[in-house]
């Protein structure tokens, strides 16, 4: 078994598909009424319209979880994506930050959010 995809609930999807695809630079793999879809490395992320049923399955209601739903984007520039990003409008909670690190790297991170409120968050590996 192995991950494939994360679809994220969104409130408004034409907002939430310009912020990962022009913001962000994701590029988008489909879309189609109440869903896009966006490649991620190994990974799909898809944005469905809050309360749109696709491909005939049941949208259970959300309770309220958005602060422990989190993304995290490895980058290989941190510092230039960040300055690149914020230069776009991102507003970010910090500078990058160290969270983990070995004598010959740190792994820095910096965290956002979308227009729902999801929390992403920016890593890459640094010299220390």
């Amino acid at each position: 078994m192995k991950l494939t995809s994360i679809t994220l609930r969104v409130a408004d999807l034409p907002k939430a598909r310009q912020f990962y695809e022009q913001t962000l630079g994701l590029k988008l793999k489909f879309g189609f009424p109440g869903l896009a879809t966006f490649e991620a490395g190994y990974l799909t992320i898809g944005l469905q319209q809050h309360g749109v049923a696709a491909a005939g399955m049941k949208i259970p209601a959300t309770v309220g979880v958005l602060a422990e739903t989190e993304l995290v984007l490895e980058v290989p520039d941190i510092h230039g994506s960040v300055r690149s990003l914020t230069s776009r409008g991102v507003v970010f909670e910090s500078e990058p930050k160290a969270i983990a690190g070995d004598p010959s790297r740190r792994l820095m991170a910096a965290a956002f959010k979308d227009p729902d409120g999801h929390r992403l968050v920016l890593t890459g590996w640094v010299a220390p």
